[in-house]
């Protein structure tokens, strides 16, 4: 609104969920249609977020209808026409284009449209890019206000001899709904997959990504999507986590603390492995048992992760001989659908001894350091199934882009942060100035480095070592 007042347009937020690869190993990219719906609603949404209306006269309320029919007088402003998004991918971008770049006269026809879903193996998955709203969207843009009970558009009303100081009176359900306490639950789940995003993203950022794709297992019940993470949502679940932790949050109703599973989506916390009642205090003590079991998740990451270069071995060897695709025999051997190797399913065999030495080059528990180049490793993975040069180009290519010995460390850092008693305002600073460590002899020194900081900079960096106040302030 302010924007508008001042002759300014509103640039909207990031739809963050992203596409999986057609050819990503667990077959996820059949949670695509699933992400290019939740574009088309988020830019969708924006589009009517800023549609403005200043009548002549007094009015309650007004459809977009009445306004361009000329039924009710006074000046629309379509003030949301630029956004930006997490991916170039051009069917992501167009799911996002879509409502942005509709004519104002053709969006309630978007929106009333016949119902389309997508559909896999004869299931429904999501509606499709070009449906209308379901009855369950429907649902939630007339609780946003942006449409009323039958689906007709609402644009917002101002008063023409609005005073800006009167803003917040105009929006103030809205102010209260953004930032009063929310009432809601508070759950041991939620709670575990605020440390997993936390983790993930903060050992991203030591490896120098600062907007990283995490595969989120709760965005949509029982799917899997890429999120796309920045520094705002991590400080968001650190700060959240510390105020468990220090507070000793009640947890609200029963559920687990789940352990790492072998999902058809890939390794997530999925196994169930300790109990929480409700009214159950989530103490130190619960604290360290969580950091355990992603620890353990971790672990089996990583080993999947090898277990996957492994296989993709042995299919390109095997699609070498044959003259096959190989993506279709990596995704039919991680189901364990062994027959697509035919004559060479002795092969299948080797995987996991082809494992252990992957493991070795791109680094395991509980360093995570490697211990082989990508020459050693090849050779001796040739030892066992033969053809150097390619497993060579398969080891490089499927190599980590991401260095495995920052997770200890990160994991170090939250321990100590969510369980120190002083609150860290600006958490980030401490990945920042760890990321940029001094070096020894060539390896990372990220216990003892020198640095130039500022004060705020190393308080930050002392509360992370859990030192008191007192303690930087001696000479």
């Amino acid at each position: 609104m302010l924007n508008v007042m001042a002759g300014g347009s509103p640039i909207g937020g990031m739809n963050a969920v992203m596409l999986y690869a057609e050819n990503d190993p667990y077959g996820r990219a059949k949670h695509n249609p699933v992400t290019l719906r939740s574009m088309w609603l988020d830019k969708m949404r924006e589009r009517l977020v800023g549609l403005l209306f200043v009548p002549e006269g007094e009015v309650e309320r007004v459809t977009l209808e009445d306004v361009l029919s000329g039924k009710v007088k006074g000046k629309l402003y379509d003030s949301y026409r630029q956004s930006w998004v997490a991916s170039p991918d051009e069917r992501y971008v167009f799911a996002g284009n879509l409502p942005l770049r509709t004519p104002l006269e053709k969006l309630q026809e978007m929106l009333d449209a016949p119902v389309e879903w997508e559909e896999i193996d004869g299931k429904p998955v999501a509606p499709k890019v070009k449906s209308g709203l379901t009855e369950s969207e429907r649902k939630l843009f007339a609780s946003l206000g942006l449409v009323d009970q039958r689906g007709k558009i609402t644009p917002f009303i101002i008063r023409k001899d609005l005073d800006p100081e009167k803003l917040l009176e105009i929006g103030g359900d809205l102010w209260r709904s953004l930032y009063n306490i929310p009432e809601g639950e508070v759950t041991v789940e939620n709670i575990q997959h605020a440390f997993y995003m936390a983790a993930n993203y903060g050992f991203q950022i030591l490896n120098g990504n600062l907007a990283a794709a995490i595969d989120d297992y709760v965005l949509f019940p029982g799917r899997v999507v890429r999120f796309m993470n920045d520094l705002a949502t991590y400080r968001i679940f650190v700060t959240w986590l510390w105020t468990v932790v220090q507070h000793e949050a009640v947890i609200t109703k029963d559920g687990w603390l789940k352990g790492p599973k072998l999902t058809e989506d890939g390794v997530i916390p999925a196994e169930p492995k300790i109990s929480i009642k409700a009214g159950t205090k989530f103490d130190r003590e619960l604290f360290l048992k969580m950091w355990e079991l992603h620890d353990q998740w971790t672990r089996a990451f990583f080993e999947e992760y090898d277990r996957l270069t492994a296989i993709r071995i042995v299919a390109s060897i095997t699609a070498e001989k044959r003259g096959d695709n190989v993506d279709r025999i990596v995704q039919s051997l991680v189901r364990g659908e062994t027959k697509v190797l035919g004559e060479f399913s002795n092969l299948y065999e080797l995987i996991p001894k082809i494992r252990e030495i992957v493991s070795k080059v791109y680094g395991e528990y509980p360093s995570y350091k490697s211990e082989l180049t990508i020459e050693e490793g090849s050779s001796r993975i040739a030892q066992i199934i033969g053809n150097k040069e390619l497993v060579t180009k398969v080891l490089t290519v499927m190599r980590p882009r991401f260095d495995r010995s920052k997770a200890p460390i990160i994991m170090d850092i939250l321990r100590r942060q969510m369980l120190c008693p002083n609150l860290i305002q600006h958490s980030g600073r401490v990945l920042f100035l760890i990321a940029d460590k001094a070096m020894r002899k060539g390896r990372p020194c990220w216990r003892q480095y020198t640095i130039k900081i500022d004060r705020a900079d190393l308080y930050s960096v002392m509360v992370w070592a859990g030192l008191r106040e007192s303690y930087w302030r001696k000479p």
